[in-house]
């Protein structure tokens, strides 16, 4: 076994007297839930039981088991998502085609005229002159002609 083996090399390097024999007889005579552990500190193995170990292990079935079906269920949200944005879409394009219909209505005739403005329809506010000089240099490019500062 290669448990046996495993205990076998640990207590020869902590200068431990080993006997395969009994320790094979002692590993398969283990029950559910119970274990030997070694310590090499300790003068030999210590055989212990739990029912924690079990306990936790069904804990994890059932968690894995839970997150397995949250993955169905919002597989299954996710459809059914998918299926009323695809009917609210559709409403929408129905809804836009009528409205584009509506509109169109009859063509309308566009004529153009012309308005001469009267002399009281102008107000003159505030008027601003800005003058910003600038000269080309030898390639051309425009310049400022005073410093930016």
């Amino acid at each position: 076994m290669r448990s046996a083996s495993g205990l076998e090399g640990a207590a020869l390097g902590a200068n431990q007297a080993f006997d395969r024999g009994v320790m094979d007889r002692v590993l398969s005579a283990l029950g559910s839930r119970v274990f030997l552990m070694n310590d090499v500190r300790e003068p030999g193995p210590i055989i212990f039981q739990t029912r924690h170990t079990l306990a936790s292990a069904v804990r994890s079935a059932n968690r894995a088991k839970k997150a397995g079906g949250d993955v169905a269920r919002v597989a299954e949200q996710r459809a059914a998502l998918h299926q009323k944005w695809a009917e609210l879409q559709a409403e929408a394009n129905a809804k836009l085609a009528a409205l584009q219909a509506k509109a169109r209505g009859p063509a309308l005739a566009i004529s153009r005229a012309q308005i001469a403005p009267r002399k009281a329809d102008i107000d003159v506010g505030t008027l601003v002159l800005t003058w910003l000089p600038f000269r080309r240099d030898a390639s051309g490019n425009p310049s400022y002609a005073f410093a930016l500062g």
